[in-house]
């Protein structure tokens, strides 16, 4: 994947003095979650992401030259309880999830737009409740994991009016399947 840094990240990476975090958005039907890897809220593009200590972790994020789908796990530890009521309660399969990898420069200051890391689907939510803490694992499928899925088609009327409702051009297959066709040759 190929990667717009502007320069001042460039600049910064090349400097003596660099930090950098990690700011994760995940869509839910009650909003976005972002999450981001320090403490406090941090300004992004318009976006605001909370740090409480709460986000951990993530698995390696990796990229390939050839067409894999790369899947990434998240971390979220010690977490509110609002955000394990999200996790219980809400459709979470199938939900947008997008990652960013943010530089700061030097002063602290966030330099402008973060690097685009990774984007994908949420496919299943681990949650382990403790005593004190809770934690949550999120994998997140790359969406080109939709590759591998088959194709679960038919050559049905139903499945016809999927795509073109009122189309008859299947109506008559079932009749067809074993119908004896005897054939005359040519007329002449």
């Amino acid at each position: 994947m190929s990667r717009n840094i502007t320069q001042a990240a460039k600049d910064a990476v090349d400097s003596n003095h660099v930090s950098a975090a990690l700011a994760v958005s995940f869509v839910f039907d009650s909003g976005e979650l972002n999450l981001w890897t320090g403490i406090g809220e941090l300004q992004v593009d318009g976006k605001t992401f909370v740090g409480n200590g709460a986000f951990t972790a993530s698995s390696d994020i990796k990229e390939s030259t050839e067409v894999v789908a790369n899947g990434v796990t998240f971390s979220l530890s010690g977490i509110d309880p609002a955000i394990i009521s999200i996790a219980l309660q809400e459709e979470y399969q199938g939900r947008p999830v997008q990652a960013w990898f943010v530089l700061f420069d030097s002063a602290g200051n966030v330099i402008q737009n973060p690097i685009d890391i990774f984007a994908g689907l949420m496919n299943t939510m681990a949650i382990n409740e403790g005593e004190e803490t809770s934690a949550i694992s999120v994998a997140v499928e790359n969406r080109l994991i939709a590759l591998d899925r088959a194709k679960e088609r038919r050559y049905t009327p139903e499945d016809q009016n999927i795509e073109f409702p009122g189309d008859k051009g299947f109506d008559y297959v079932a009749g067809l399947q074993n119908a004896e066709v005897v054939w005359i040759g040519p007329l002449t």
